[in-house]
């Protein structure tokens, strides 16, 4: 949050991160893509949960927008914004326990 009214500005962001939604797969992959670097955030992570789990890490460009890193599989890693390492599997439920281990309840 800036001084000003309490809004961060969007070029203040470090990282966006979409997680993909089935319904909204064309906004959250361009539309978004494209507004999120007129909009000046450096860094933008796409989350796709379906089968295999995906990462794609778009880094900001001064010439040509986002340049896209290679979809990511299995393990990301990365020191851009910051230095991380994600078992991209474990995203999800699927990945971690089985829902029965939750005893009904999910930890969201």
């Amino acid at each position: 949050m800036d001084e000003e009214g309490g809004i961060a500005r969007a070029s203040k962001i470090l990282l966006a991160v979409e997680i993909v939604s089935p319904g909204s797969r064309r906004m959250d992959h361009k539309t978004k893509h494209t507004e999120y670097a007129d909009a000046g955030i450096r860094h933008f992570w796409i989350l796709d949960l379906q089968r295999p789990v995906s990462l794609v890490a778009c880094h900001l460009t001064e010439e040509f927008g986002y340049q896209d890193a290679p979809t990511a599989t299995g393990t990301f890693t990365t020191t851009d914004p910051f230095p991380v390492t994600l078992n991209i599997d474990r995203l999800t439920i699927e990945g971690t326990r089985s829902e029965a281990e939750f005893d009904g309840a999910h930890p969201l």
